[in-house]
């Protein structure tokens, strides 16, 4: 980033805490006279997260970096704007640096500041319900965020310029419709735009007791347009369909949590048919420390035959990019990994999770793909199923309400289908900190 962009956000930044002060202690008056007539409430926030990520052997040694060490530096602040109890105005603006990734910052690493979200909501006057009518940019993070998510972990979270209607009665059943387009992110001062080449639509339905009082569930449809979407097949324009169901709960020291899901549409003149599975059973074998052991089932599949114009890749639309783990090396496609792990939390506030991430590849006739949907291992250029078994450790604390810190340790033997091709095993640690005011 330029050193002009850099005063822009440290002046963000500085204007922010200038803005936050005051306006907690407004907030709190605000609260104060909520009883006594007052019609608008106007709450004030703001977040700074700074981010050191360090690789040895980014994504396995296969391209020309092969390590490095990232500094990145988040700056939100937000206002919440109520009038009366139907219209609410929401604004959150966001400045990011970033320093150290080769080759160098992502798109969505490094900005000027601009709006992270921006959005009017209204609450519709329908009796039994609750119906929210949401217009304007927005993030829309879906059930376990497989599919739509918030991608928290690069500076730059994701959100859309959409429509949304979300509906939920008095037993909990909700309803959520939309349509809406990615923000086309831009490194200058309020530079970005609403990304015309693709489109998210979609209907979500989520029964808190269906089908059996210990569970719940969720079913959807998603739609998803794309113009030159890229895959080892080849380019075209897809327009992808995804219809699927999630069933969760816990019963006793058991929890689970399945999910599934058909995709059909077009790829240039080919037609889609993929399928994708995700699965995760706990059991809490040690109540005084909450030590739970449990594991994870993942399979996702990949293109049969690449002469063929028909396409079996599963696409996961908008996940967040540490789909399998924290070093967010893969993507969720033609893949087949069991994760066995182990939670402990001693105490309230603080997670220590650890576990082996066994990974395989579904077909050889597909590609293994890096975050970002493109080719990393080519079909042919080994030989095996073994992708990589990734060994990790996280940790994250809540400190206070005004400190939470997250840290993480990976380390990646490399597989026959990597090593193979010319990779080797791949080392990532993370660090985090962030100061929600």
């Amino acid at each position: 980033m330029k050193p002009n962009s850099r005063l822009w956000n440290f002046l963000f930044f500085l204007a922010a805490t200038f803005y936050l002060v005051p306006g907690l202690s407004f907030a709190a008056d605000q609260e104060a006279e909520k009883a006594s007539s007052s019609k608008i409430q106007v709450d004030l926030g703001a977040t700074y997260r700074f981010r050191l990520e360090n690789y040895d052997n980014f994504l396995f040694g296969l391209t020309p970096v092969k390590s490095f060490t990232s500094h990145a530096h988040r700056f939100l602040i937000d206002s919440d704007i109520k009038f009366g109890s139907r219209l609410r105005v929401f604004v959150q603006l966001g400045a990011y640096i970033e320093d150290g990734r080769k080759p160098g910052p992502r798109p969505f690493d490094e900005s000027e500041p601009d709006f992270q979200q921006i959005y009017i909501e209204y609450q519709l006057p329908v009796q039994g319900v609750t119906a929210l009518l949401r217009i304007g940019r927005t993030e829309m993070p879906l059930g376990t965020s497989k599919l739509i998510g918030t991608r928290d972990g690069p500076n730059i979270r994701l959100s859309f310029d959409a429509i949304s209607l979300d509906v939920t009665n008095a037993r909990g059943t909700r309803f959520r419709a939309f349509f809406g387009r990615p923000v086309l992110l831009d490194r200058d001062a309020f530079g970005d735009e609403t990304d015309k080449t693709e489109a998210i639509w979609g209907v979500y339905l989520t029964f808190p007791e269906f089908p059996v009082p210990a569970l719940a569930a969720d079913i959807y449809y998603l739609g998803r347009s794309e113009e030159n979407e890229l895959y080892f097949q080849g380019v075209a324009d897809e327009t992808r369909h995804s219809v699927g169901f999630r069933i969760y709960g816990s019963t006793g020291r058991f929890d689970m949590d399945v999910e599934a899901l058909y995709q059909f549409g077009s790829f240039g003149a080919g037609k889609i048919s993929a399928w994708g599975m995700a699965s995760q059973f706990r059991y809490l074998i040690i109540p005084k420390h909450q030590v739970k052991i449990g594991l994870r089932v993942n399979s996702i599949s990949g293109d049969k035959d690449a002469s063929d114009p028909n396409l079996q890749t599963f696409n996961a639309l908008f996940p967040n990019l540490a789909y399998m783990t924290e070093a967010a090396t893969l993507a969720p496609a033609n893949l087949f990994a069991i994760v066995p792990f182990v939670e402990v939390s001693p105490r309230e506030g603080l997670l220590f999770l650890v576990g082996l991430n066994l990974v395989r590849r579904n077909t050889s006739g597909d590609a293994i793909y890096r975050a970002g949907y493109f080719p990393l291992v080519l079909p042919g250029q080994s030989t095996g199923g073994g992708v990589v078994a990734d060994a990790y450790l996280e940790a994250d604390w809540k400190v206070s309400k005004r400190l939470l810190l997250s840290a993480a340790f990976s380390y990646g033997f490399a597989g026959s289908v990597v090593s193979g091709a010319g990779g080797k095993d791949r080392r990532f640690i993370k660090f985090s900190a962030t100061f929600p005011f």
